[in-house]
């Protein structure tokens, strides 16, 4: 398996963040990770990561 990880990452100001939170806990996969990221306190962010996945 690889060890690659994809991410997204949502800015908090954005309305729909919090139903896109929910979808995402809801189905994430063991390894998947939720961090805010508050490098600019004018613009707080969501980053949510997991594993690659390999298809086929």
């Amino acid at each position: 398996m690889s060890n690659e990880s994809e991410s997204a990452v949502l800015s908090l100001t954005t309305p729909v963040t919090m139903s896109i939170v929910r979808a995402f806990l809801a189905g994430a996969p063991e390894d998947a990770t939720l961090e805010l990221d508050s490098s600019d306190p004018g613009e707080p962010k969501l980053l949510l990561t997991w594993a690659k996945r390999q298809k086929g």
